[in-house]
């Protein structure tokens, strides 16, 4: 730390001060104070945490018209000219897109292949059927799903890597359907190359790969130890060189394929404070990405934490959200963005599982993208919010209606402040298990609106409001 607004980076990156003041209406400083129902903004008197989100949604607008200005401004600056290239890619098919988030695909698919007697490669398994063709409806074109599945409790099933570089031929297969089916649909794909947490295998998987004591979950000697780090290189090399089946089309250059992610929410827990390493660790990775998909975009798949809370509006995140360990991880989502071969900046957003304070959900989630788009535009990439999410049980907004005003919130802020890609996680087919606490449906038969679908509506209507 070289003082106020500044920290040391690599060289070649520029340090930047980003603060994000609120809204100069009376109600939107006294929002971001915590004392809007006593001005009269909300109800008044003892306010619930219902009373309390409703009032954070008719601010949430507030804010995203000022945070727009800012982007616009703070928009002009540029990255090198291929990198700027690659990046326009994310805007080629609109100013702001919609994404939806379906990991499952290549189990699903996997399955289906496993099941027939002889394989048609050009028939798609009826679950990829069903949610391509429904994103369509939903006016998404983009789906985010797995691109690894290294689970060895899964093996013969639809584990991909069932041992160190050992692969199983059928569940390749079946993400050559997901890639395949996806380019008959018009979807582009966004693909995490593999997980820090758990499921799916996740670090702990590479780390016992490697022979290492005691692997855990989320081990920071995946992002260090050398051997990990070269058997990851070699998983994604072989990934990316494979020929689909179904059309005979490298995946580093499959046309279905908008992005390939470095891990899915890739965390600094175990390294040192400043990032260095994670960055490090990104640099290596997307750089090799880069030499077998020279033509799609790279992300890092993270969720926007920071190594400091210098630059950011200090007193709405530690005193008012209470969310201020979020820039004490270790890795740093201003570094991470900067990185040479990072084409966009990623951030999720789940302000229950982290712990926000509840009167604060909708305007932190404004706050959360607007400050990450604002960081974004300043290296001249865009911004995508690869997940977000409520709980549809056991969460702080317990009301249907509450939520879909909030999801409505974020839409409109990160439309309105220029983020270029919104996510909502998770979108199931119709016959899938309501077991995630996020899931939502558009089922046969329904209307949009129908609350058992819980989001379909505001997702159709934040497509719609971008056409």
């Amino acid at each position: 730390m070289l003082g106020r607004g500044f920290q040391c980076y690599p060289a070649g990156v520029v340090a930047r001060q980003y603060v994000h003041r609120p809204s100069t209406s009376v109600c939107g400083a006294l929002l971001w104070t915590g004392a809007w129902a006593s001005a009269g903004c909300g109800t008044g008197g003892e306010e619930s945490v219902l009373d309390g989100d409703k009032a954070n949604v008719a601010l949430c607008a507030d804010f995203a018209d000022e945070a727009s200005n800012e982007a616009a401004v703070s928009g002009s600056t540029q990255g090198d000219e291929a990198q700027g290239d690659r990046a326009r890619g994310v805007q080629a098919q609109g100013d702001h897109l919609i994404a939806l988030n379906a990991y499952y695909l290549q189990e699903e698919a996997t399955r289906w292949v496993r099941q027939q007697p002889k394989l048609d490669e050009r028939a798609c398994p009826p679950v990829l059927e069903e949610v391509f063709a429904k994103a369509k409806r939903l006016g998404a074109t983009i789906v985010r799903t797995n691109g690894h599945n290294d689970d060895v409790d899964k093996a013969g099933d639809t584990a991909m890597q069932v041992d160190n570089m050992v692969f199983d031929e059928v569940a390749f297969r079946g993400l050559d359907k997901v890639l395949c089916c996806a380019h008959q649909h018009k979807i582009r794909l966004i693909l995490t190359l593999g997980n820090y947490w758990d499921a799916y295998g996740g670090a702990r998987q590479y780390v016992a790969w490697a022979n290492l004591p005691n692997p855990r979950r989320g081990d920071a000697r995946f992002f260090v130890e050398r051997s990990v780090i070269d058997h990851y290189k070699a998983y994604i090399e072989a990934l990316l060189r494979r020929e689909n089946h179904c059309d005979g089309i490298r995946y580093g250059e499959h046309p279905a394929v908008f992005a390939w992610e470095l891990l899915n929410e890739p965390r600094g827990r175990g390294l040192d404070d400043d990032g260095t390493k994670m960055r490090r660790w990104i640099d290596e990775i997307s750089a090799h990405i880069r030499t077998l998909a020279p033509d799609h975009l790279i992300g890092t798949g993270e969720e926007g934490f920071e190594s400091s809370i210098e630059g950011y509006d200090e007193d709405f995140w530690r005193r008012d959200a209470r969310a201020d360990w979020m820039f004490r991880t270790a890795s740093s989502f201003d570094m991470n963005t900067a990185s040479p071969d990072i084409d966009y900046a990623s951030v999720h957003m789940y302000p229950e599982a982290w712990n926000f304070e509840p009167r604060f959900i909708a305007a932190a989630g404004c706050r959360w993208i607007t400050a990450h788009q604002s960081i974004a535009a300043a290296h001249g990439k865009p911004l995508v919010v690869g997940e977000f999410g409520l709980r549809n049980r056991d969460g702080m907004v317990p009301d249907l209606d509450v939520r879909r005003d909030i999801y409505r919130c974020w839409f409109s802020c990160a439309r309105r402040a220029g983020a270029r890609v919104m996510a909502p996680w998770m979108f199931a087919y119709d016959a899938r298990p309501d077991w995630d606490l996020y899931t939502f449906y558009l089922k046969d038969g329904t209307e949009f609106e129908d609350p058992a679908n819980r989001y379909a509506g505001v997702i159709r209507d934040a497509a719609r409001a971008v056409r």
